[in-house]
């Protein structure tokens, strides 16, 4: 769930998958915000993954209905 996610990407920061997650769960609930907030930490990994990219198109588009 949610919740199991959030506490990995303190003591993981550096591990893409729960940033990745939780962009994705966010953007469900709604909030682009959030979303884009993992979304940019899990490109600062990996900034060519084209699944990331793809997301973070998805945030930009929910930013702006």
């Amino acid at each position: 769930s949610f919740l199991s996610f959030d506490p990995a990407t303190r003591i993981h920061p550096t591990q893409v998958p729960p940033h990745h997650a939780l962009s994705e769960l966010f953007l469900q609930r709604g909030d682009a915000d959030a979303a884009e907030q993992h979304v940019r930490a899990a490109l600062q990994l990996t900034p060519e993954d084209p699944a990331l990219l793809e997301l973070m198109r998805k945030c930009d588009r929910a930013a702006n209905m």
